[in-house]
């Protein structure tokens, strides 16, 4: 009985310590990301969310460190993690997703618009599901709904996490080694400066188009008598998008400069789908009114993730010249800025010229050495000897200290990096659009609510993964015996998630030799990679990026002259 009591009380003390960690971490990243008029609502349920998204992440390793003593308990707050995450990945988020994307100007219709598009896109799904179900349940000569469900959301989040993870394991090393090259780095941002300059262009430019249609709608409703009491709705609706319009009719110089004075010469192939589309129904209708609001929309938040895009590629380009500076035999420190501390400013003049390029590079192998590690783990995953898989040895090797600390941290470190990978990796291609997260206060709701939910759906699958990978045979984790519900499907179930995770293999080959890059090169998706790829002349693009950084810091001296 004592030792039971010990047990739980270590257990509601790491809960309780990881927990408030959790929280305030989900805080912070949603400080970071959210833009300033994010709804409070969204902050709260994004913010529920993100700490139960990385609860997982923390619980596993607690589950694997402690004894059985506390298994009803664990089990108990993993069936309230799946259920609630479940409901939020699946039915909340995408709900909320899709009413902020209709378009639609009240609370009531935006439900209901997102509602029908959510009903739309699960349609097929579940009559697929309910298909194979009937099928499964003829086999097995039993029913077992709960299961199957938890099988076919597990087999849908294990093949994300395989294509993130195979990239990721390679990536992540290769992307801290280049970071201690400054001069290669350098040259590198400024071929990203010409395309950061030329998708700035493009946004501005469909912003114009929509901003055009916007003018003539309303220019042509003020020519308009009408009486019925819906116009006045259309009035209204009219109104909020004329005023939303005009949140970025005036912008920045940097954007200002960007905007032509004929928009119908420009962006054609950028917008020519969406036109079109519009061309056959320009009645001052809800309809329209809807879909000039969503794209509207649309291309504000391209403006401002350009905008960041290329205030990134311009703060990096003077990181790594000043860097290049700095450590050249030449180079002297920068002098400190009025009432800066001297002794900071040696300090930081250390870190950059002594410290900063091996720091990333043993950073590289150490995070090389993970990626080989799990890279074995799922090499071998399939064959059954505990001794192939070393992290597994290495937990049962802290077993028998007694520490559950020490044993805690033996299993969280890998499964942390194996979630740097999954979710660093989503962040690595602009395919997502307005769905990225970007930071300093850029990310739209849509865009918050897009990631959270894929973060509450991937945790369990990697989860899954990480507890095959760690050889433990049948052991007595709580996350074991709720995952045990999936062995009674086959194909979604057990055998799926052992033989599954070699595509892994396969995809890390593929990413060293930047198969990813060429993929996405060739699909017309953006990605760093990718644009490199494009570069048959690279010294001309270097001098091309070069230049047009070299202008933006003339033009920013000049209005900072001007402003003085």
């Amino acid at each position: 009985m004592a030792s039971d009591n010990s047990s739980n009380d270590k257990f509601m003390q790491l809960v309780f310590i990881l927990s408030l960690a959790l929280f305030v971490l989900s805080i912070g990243l949603i400080r970071h990301y959210a833009a300033p008029r994010t709804p409070l609502g969204i902050h709260g349920l994004v913010l529920m969310s993100f700490t139960l998204g990385f609860a997982g992440i923390i619980l596993l390793p607690i589950d694997l460190s402690l004894d059985n003593s506390t298994n009803n308990v664990l089990y108990s707050l993993w069936l309230f993690l799946y259920g609630s995450t479940f409901v939020l990945a699946w039915l909340v988020l995408p709900l909320l997703q899709e009413c902020a994307l209709s378009g639609q100007f009240t609370k009531a219709t935006q439900l209901i618009a997102g509602s029908r598009q959510l009903l739309k896109g699960y349609r097929n799904v579940i009559l697929i599901g309910i298909v194979i179900l009937i099928g499964i349940s003829i086999h097995l000569k039993t029913i077992n709904v709960f299961g199957f469900v938890m099988a076919l959301g597990n087999t849908y989040g294990l093949l994300l996490v395989i294509l993130l993870l195979g990239y990721g394991l390679v990536d992540i090393p290769r992307r801290l080694w280049r970071q201690s090259k400054p001069a290669q780095e350098l040259q590198r941002v400024q071929i990203m400066a010409t395309h950061a300059d030329e998708s700035l262009f493009e946004a501005v430019w469909a912003l114009q188009d929509v901003e055009q249609a916007i003018d003539e709608i309303a220019s042509g409703a003020e020519s308009l008598n009408r009486s019925l009491p819906t116009d006045a709705h259309i009035g209204n609706c009219l109104d909020l998008l004329t005023k939303k319009r005009q949140e970025m009719a005036v912008l920045s110089p940097e954007l200002q400069r960007r905007r032509t004075n004929n928009p119908n010469h420009h962006a054609q192939s950028h917008t020519a789908k969406t036109t079109d589309d519009d061309d056959d129904n320009r009645e001052l209708s809800l309809d329209y009114l809807a879909t000039l609001h969503r794209r509207l929309q649309h291309t504000q938040q391209d403006v401002a993730s350009a905008q960041q895009q290329w205030n990134f590629v311009v703060q990096k380009a003077d990181f790594y010249s000043k860097l290049i500076q700095l450590s050249s035999p030449e180079g002297t420190a920068t002098p400190p800025p009025p009432h800066s501390n001297s002794l900071q400013q040696e300090l930081s003049n250390h870190w950059y010229t002594k410290f900063r390029t091996p720091t990333y590079q043993i950073s590289s192998m150490v995070c090389a050495a993970l990626s080989a590690l799990v890279f074995w783990g799922e090499l071998t995953l399939s064959v059954g000897w505990k001794f192939l898989s070393p992290l597994g040895l290495a937990l049962q090797i802290t077993q028998s200290t007694g520490s559950y600390i020490v044993q805690t941290l033996t299993a969280l470190l890998p499964l942390l990096y194996m979630a740097t990978c999954v979710y660093g990796s989503m962040f690595q291609v602009s395919f997502f659009g307005q769905y990225q997260l970007r930071g300093h206060h850029q990310s739209s709701p849509v865009a918050l609510l897009f990631n959270a939910q894929y973060l509450v759906r991937l945790q369990f699958p990697l989860g899954y993964n990480y507890l095959y990978l760690l050889k433990l045979g049948q052991n007595d984790s709580a996350f074991s015996q709720l995952m045990k519900h999936m062995e009674t499907v086959p194909v979604l179930g057990t055998s799926f998630g052992v033989y599954a995770p070699l595509i892994i293999c396969a995809l890390c080959g593929f990413t060293l030799c930047h198969g990813y890059a060429r993929v996405w090169q060739f699909c017309g998706l953006d990605h760093e990679d990718a644009i490199f790829l494009q570069c048959d002349d690279a010294d001309t693009r270097v001098q091309e990026g070069r230049t047009l950084l070299r202008r933006n810091e003339r033009q920013q001296s000049l209005s900072t002259g001007n402003d003085e």
